[in-house]
């Protein structure tokens, strides 16, 4: 059983680096939660101020980037 369905296609060589829009739902799925905890945090940790905001989108933003380069396409680096 080796099935292996990326949720999120490479981007081809010439349009930068990285990966494109979702492929399946569980990546609009992803996408979804990442931007609803975005949100949901900068609404959440205002009145803590300016660096718990940074703080907050920084570590969503590293989360969002593991799971897409997890879930992801691998790249072929010529």
């Amino acid at each position: 059983m080796d099935d292996k369905r990326y949720w999120f296609p490479v981007k081809p060589p010439g349009y930068g680096w990285g990966w494109g829009l979702p492929l399946v739902w569980q990546g609009w799925l992803v996408y979804a939660v990442f931007l609803s905890a975005l949100i949901g945090g900068v609404i959440g940790l205002a009145p803590l101020g300016q660096p718990a905001v940074i703080a907050w989108g920084c570590l969503t933003a590293a989360l969002f980037v593991a799971v897409v380069a997890w879930k992801g396409e691998p790249r072929s680096d010529p």
